[in-house]
């Protein structure tokens, strides 16, 4: 083989292999080159985001601030099962007593229960020579809602309300010119200024159907000594048997009354909170409307 032959084959193995390196790098090194560079791109624009936002770029640093945030989490969450677990405790211990669980008592209490627990309830206030009106009071043994459980939740709200009344000496004013919850004004009766009033709820979404909290209150008009209605109040905080005071007002009796020098009249608004799904925990809820949800609930 001559040397023009040798070097016309020399210039086509180089021609080739020129041709398979184009080959190559358009198919495979350009297209990496260009992710290499785009994800240099993200990098660099994502650590002037963090030396503007003045977190630490070091791995120590940003792993202590996790650990610290995460035990402040941790902390946060612990206090807030706690006070949903406060302020829920006036059914739970009654509830594990007759059911299981909370929604097996939701699911088995029956309208005979509500009603056995209506006459059981009015016999006990009776006794303390408390006369409940039915037109007043905002339900009756021939009440129906879709959650019968809501019910029994509402007597024993009042049941709860009547029984820390009684206990610090304070009586319930009649309930004669006054009104019900439909601004119905009594039929002339004596009976005790005592309501049920209707259940709050409150959920998480607006879209959902089924709400993440319940309020059950109580509206009552009592009179008594100043030292008895501030022990009814410090009653409300006790651990097992929370209940809230959401609104309070408070004067002098009436002048014709004898005796009347430490003697006061409350008009009180009390309730309970009930979670329908005891196992729910969660961060925030949002009422249905136009309230707001107390703090940490």
């Amino acid at each position: 083989m001559n040397t023009m032959n040798r070097q016309h084959i020399l210039l086509g193995v180089a021609g080739l292999a020129i041709v398979l390196y184009l080959a190559v790098y358009l198919m495979f090194a350009h297209p990496l080159a260009r992710d290499v560079k785009a994800y240099r791109n993200r990098v660099d624009t994502k650590r002037n985001a963090l030396r503007g936002s003045g977190w630490p770029l070091n791995y120590e640093a940003l792993q202590k601030i996790a650990d610290t945030t995460e035990r402040k989490r941790a902390a946060a969450e612990r206090h807030k099962n706690a006070l949903l677990d406060r302020t829920t405790s006036l059914f739970r211990e009654r509830i594990l007593r007759l059911y299981e669980t909370p929604l097996h008592f939701q699911n088995q209490v029956s309208r005979l229960d509500y009603q056995e627990e209506f006459y059981r309830i009015e016999r006990k206030l009776t006794e303390h020579g408390i006369k409940l009106d039915r037109d007043i009071l905002g339900i009756s043994e021939e009440s129906v809602r879709p959650q019968t459980y809501q019910l029994v939740l509402q007597l024993w709200t009042l049941e709860a309300i009547t029984d820390a009344m009684t206990a610090h000496n304070l009586r319930p004013l009649p309930a004669r010119g006054r009104t019900n919850t439909e601004g119905r004004a009594a039929k002339g009766t004596n009976g005790a200024a005592l309501t049920v009033l209707e259940p709050e709820t409150f959920y998480l979404k607006g879209a959902d159907d089924k709400p993440y909290l319940l309020h059950f209150a109580v509206r009552l008009e009592v009179e008594g000594a100043v030292q008895d209605v501030y022990r009814f109040l410090a009653t409300a905080h006790t651990d097992n048997a929370f209940f809230t005071v959401t609104q309070m007002e408070l004067h002098k009796a009436l002048p014709e009354k004898q005796n009347t020098a430490d003697l006061v009249e409350a008009a009180l608004e009390c309730g309970a909170f009930y979670i329908p799904d005891g196992s729910v925990r969660i961060e925030q809820a949002i009422p249905e409307a136009p309230r707001v949800l107390p703090p940490g609930a």
